[in-house]
């Protein structure tokens, strides 16, 4: 039988008068099934309305770097609630689940000793804690203790449960209303929305929470711990027909046919739903993997690509969708019809689920003191794609099947406060045991058992320097990629990750050869602030300038020696530095180093550390705190060739010699490379286009301002409708060097106002690829 034993304080007291301890506040858990950054605040998708996640992000504390630690379902959860990374739980995709979570953990597969939230929270902090639909993975196996009907004497995570599920008779009816049985969505009538899951069971949460506040439920004396679990938008999005977004193309054969994609794919005001951003050429970012490789082999698993095709073909007649057209052009059309189609039903079902947010909010809103004791937790289980990299659904190591809404809520705390910090799911164990006082459980030996930090430092001080990438896993469970598990790593700024063969060649049986490493890799500049790559578009791993982030990103994988470690986190800090270096200036650059916990190491400490800066211009490296580069000791060949220098900071203990910290800093240099910008403007009553743009040099960005209130960072705007007579100002900024800008700005008088074309009048455009919003 396993010990409970936990980190505490043991506290002696005579019989004295003592001040009543203030009450433990509740928790309301909520977790949101296959939910991607489609959130307001997130900025997934600029259409998306949901105005409850926007208020509980204004209540609280929004994560916008946070990953799940697996890309579906059962590794996720499995992962999260027993606060153990995948490398313990050996979960890695849905098949390694046996729908009985504590079989998942024994001697044979070495990790026999298992703890989870609910658990520790009812048996060490006191909860009562109640799950209301799918928490675990398997809405009717919540690990829940069926040995006893005494709710107050249960073992394993629960107090109570409550599951589920959609009648037979509301599933077949709500079928009905596909237009196809490969798409598993569909509009529904708005008078079948009372028969579903999610709103029965945020009527069963709002029911528990009013009788809470009024005393009538039994909840063991304690606090509770209440986890809803909110089914959609996972796939089955049958939704009622209110939440959809106008642009829903419900007749194919409609003709003319309204396009619901928004078409020139950047032209605003929108004429229809914005899809996921592609490159110039469509998933040129997908074909540029190798072709037999484990990425692309992750992401043609998915069959929504495939089944629109078949869609598409199969159509007899092929709709006519509008005259003139080819049969290319029209089965082009009817794909990007159904794919469109796609993403606004899975827009609908966020929405849809945001109302159920709000009636939950609405319900703690009605009892003041109830709210103001109650900390909420509003999470996914990981992201979903739509169409990014080809690739649908989850399952992928890439940012659209790992980055999540994350927001915490302290009712004790001023809120409205947003983090770019990296966190994972890991980290909710150990918040919720820290911000409810509740002790940490720990191995037999006394060692840490939760794999996750606590963000209560981040919480109490969101600007707390902080240092932990987020390590994510998957390992399929057949053929390609099945041997071995595969890793992302996410820093701040970078997004590592590495797939490993299979190995298998010449093996007898397809065996795995574990002594072999083949590794896949891929990493992107992502931005801290999402501003570089942001949509996974330029794999630079074979960079080799890049090779240093990479080499520092490799010790955060199991086995290595940052492992599931908050480090230490140095800062690259310079003087003022112009927009761009000259073949003499000097950059006086100083380390920043910080602990573990965020503290600032004081200058007489710095002894115990070795400092070694270099660069990717140059073979020499220079050892100290401080280190003025001066561009003169670049060959002039070499300056006259670059646009940047890349300064690199390894820093070591002087004990051990090992790696403690690691920053690399990009600085701009060479007058040569000033971006310049011309276009030409085209005006049609009150429509203006950007023609012939054309930029040279090197930028980061590139932004338009058209006077009125719109802007864009699309690199070419669509064609653009002024709404009132006037002169105005078209701004084109490009952004370079050091943090520097140069205006381009042309004058427009518009004399007369047009309505905008419909979509019969101004054709159809067959150019479905938007331009990329900055250089890459």
């Amino acid at each position: 039988m396993k010990r409970l034993i936990f980190s505490s304080v043991v506290v002696l007291f005579s019989r004295v008068i003592m001040a009543q301890a203030p009450p433990k506040p509740n928790v309301l858990f909520i977790v949101v099934d296959d939910l991607n950054d489609y959130v307001e605040g997130f900025d997934g998708q600029p259409q998306i309305e949901t105005p409850n996640f926007r208020e509980v992000e204004e209540r609280g504390y929004t994560f916008l770097n946070a990953f799940a630690n697996a890309p579906g379902c059962a590794p996720s959860r499995t992962s999260m609630l027993s606060g153990k990374d995948l490398n313990y739980t050996k979960v890695y995709n849905n098949d390694d689940y046996g729908f009985s979570f504590r079989t998942e953990f024994n001697a044979a597969s070495g990790n026999e000793v298992v703890y989870t939230l609910p658990e520790i929270l009812k048996d060490s902090g006191g909860y009562f804690t109640y799950y209301i639909n799918k928490i675990f993975h398997g809405v009717d196996e919540g690990d829940m203790d069926n040995s006893t009907s005494d709710q107050c004497e249960k073992g394993d995570s629960w107090n109570k449960q409550t599951v589920i599920e959609e009648s037979n008779e509301f599933v077949m009816e709500a079928l009905s209303y596909t237009h196809s049985p490969a798409f598993p969505w569909a509009k529904i009538p708005d008078s079948l929305e009372h028969y579903m899951q999610d709103v029965i069971g945020t009527d069963s949460a709002i029911q528990f929470i009013n009788a809470y506040a009024a005393g009538t439920v039994n909840t063991c004396g304690n606090p509770f711990f209440l986890a809803l679990g909110y089914h959609r938008p996972h796939s089955g999005r049958l939704i009622p027909e209110k939440y959809f977004p106008p642009y829903y193309s419900d007749d194919i054969y409609e003709f003319p046919l309204p396009l619901p994609y928004n078409n020139p794919v950047n032209i605003y005001p929108n004429n229809g739903v914005v899809m996921p951003p592609q490159p110039t050429m469509k998933w040129a970012d997908f074909f540029a993997l190798p072709p037999t490789g484990i990425a692309r082999t992750i992401a043609d698993a998915g069959t929504i690509e495939g089944d629109i095709m078949a869609y598409a073909i199969g159509l007899t007649p092929l709709p006519l969708i509008a005259t003139g057209l080819t049969t290319t052009q029209r089965l082009e059309v009817v794909k990007e019809v159904e794919r469109a189609n796609h993403v606004i039903s899975y827009m609908a079902a966020v929405q849809f689920i945001d109302t159920q947010l709000g009636r939950l909010l609405e319900s703690l809103e009605s009892h003041p003191d109830l709210l103001e004791n109650t900390i909420i937790v509003l999470i996914s289980d990981h992201g979903y794609s739509l169409g990014e990299k080809r690739h649908y659904s989850k399952w992928s190591l890439w940012e659209t099947d790992l980055r999540i809404p994350f927001i915490i809520v302290d009712p004790k705390k001023s809120g409205n406060k947003i983090s770019t910090k990296t966190v994972s799911l890991l980290d909710i164990f150990p918040t919720v045991l820290a911000m409810t006082g509740t002790s940490v459980p720990k191995f037999d030996d006394g060692s840490a058992y939760l794999d996750g930090s606590s963000l209560v430092p981040l919480i109490n001080n969101i600007n707390t320097q902080w240092e932990k990438p987020v390590l994510s896993t998957y390992k399929k469970n057949a053929t390609s990629g099945s041997c071995f598990p595969h890793y992302s790593v996410r820093s701040e700024k970078f997004h590592y990750i590495r797939y490993q063969a299979n190995n298998a060649t010449g093996f007898p049986g397809g065996a795995c050869d574990t002594l072999s490493h083949v590794y896949e890799k891929e990493l992107y500049e992502i931005g801290v602030n999402r501003e570089t790559d942001p949509y996974e578009w330029k794999n630079i791993a074979s960079d080799p300038d890049y090779k240093p982030i990479i080499n520092y990103l490799d010790n955060f994988f199991p086995d290595s020696i940052f492992y599931n470690k908050k480090v230490n986190k140095v800062v690259i800090t310079n003087n003022a530095t112009p927009c761009l270096l000259s073949g003499t200036a000097k950059i006086k650059l100083k380390a920043k180093l910080y602990t573990p916990e965020g503290a600032l190491i004081a200058p007489g400490a710095l002894s115990a550390y070795q400092f070694k800066w270099s660069t990717n211009l140059t073979a020499v490296t220079f050892t100290g705190v401080n280190y003025t580069f001066n561009m003169a000791s670049l060959p002039a060949a070499i300056f006259s060739a670059e646009d940047k220098i890349i300064l690199y900071l390894h820093v070591y203990s002087t004990l051990t010699g090992k790696l403690v910290a690691f920053d690399m800093k990009t600085y701009y240099i060479n007058s040569l490379f000033l971006p310049m910008a011309t276009y030409n403007t085209n005006l049609s009553g009150a429509q203006v286009s950007i023609l012939d743009y054309n930029i040279t040099g090197t930028y980061t960005n590139t932004k338009w301002d058209f006077g009125d209130g719109y802007q864009t960072e699309d690199f070419l705007p669509a064609p653009y409708s002024y709404s009132s007579i006037g002169t105005y100002t078209i701004k084109n900024t490009v952004q370079y060097g050091n943090g520097c800008s140069i205006n381009f700005s042309k004058n427009i008088n518009i004399t007369e106002l047009k309505e905008a074309l419909t979509s019969s009048e101004e054709g159809y455009a067959y150019n479905l690829y938007p331009n990329p919003a900055s250089y890459l």
